[in-house]
């Protein structure tokens, strides 16, 4: 691992699959210093880290919300976690504050699903590749919103690119309503063919 890459930040949302993905990568790269940096702003982010390897995480928002929702028993989320899911997935897609920082981008959506993905990120982090992490939860977050740690030892069993099926649609009719500049940004930069035809089956679109 190159000297520079010795520190690694991983900047991310909460319930955005953090602590797993963090395991996977401490596996990969385990002399790292590694710190999670959850819920905190790119722009925040800049005046406290000047060196080493960001990884910048985000996830699909309408499963990103559900796991939130769920997690929390509640029917709308404070404008500050939305504006912390804007900030970082924005940063993503559109790079202003990290533009001086050695940025691994890394969507939880595709990491989860492909192992090539996965691949590409450890190969960025000059990380070794194993898969030894890959069915363990994550302990720190208590597991899963939905099913805690059931899934302990079987975690590419959860459903987690089918959780926005899993609430109530209204939630996010209320979401979009609340937050319209959300759904135009979505639209805009992640929305696939199937969360086009669900947001037009509840009304949203």
């Amino acid at each position: 691992m190159k000297k520079n890459q010795h520190i690694i930040s991983h900047l991310v949302t909460k319930r955005s699959g953090s602590v797993w993905v963090g395991n996977m990568v401490r596996s990969w790269c385990p002399e790292a210093q590694f710190t999670n940096y959850e819920n905190v702003s790119p722009i925040d982010f800049c005046n406290v880290v000047k060196s080493g390897v960001v990884i910048l995480q985000t996830r699909d928002l309408l499963n990103w919300y559900a796991s939130y929702i769920f997690s929390k028993r509640k029917k709308t989320a404070s404008a500050n976690i939305c504006l912390s899911w804007m900030a970082i997935a924005s940063e993503f897609y559109i790079p202003v504050y990290l533009k001086d920082h050695k940025v691994v981008h890394v969507m939880y959506d595709d990491f989860f699903k492909s192992q090539d993905y996965r691949k590409d990120v450890c190969a960025q982090l000059d990380g070794v590749y194993s898969e030894e992490k890959l069915q363990v939860m994550g302990h720190g977050a208590g597991g899963s919103s939905f099913t805690k740690m059931e899934m302990d030892g079987r975690a590419q069993s959860m459903p987690v690119l089918e959780r926005y099926r899993m609430v109530d649609p209204s939630l996010y009719v209320g979401l979009f309503n609340m937050y319209p500049s959300l759904l135009k940004f979505y639209k805009r930069r992640m929305m696939d063919d199937d969360k086009r035809e669900f947001l037009i089956s509840i009304g949203v679109m």
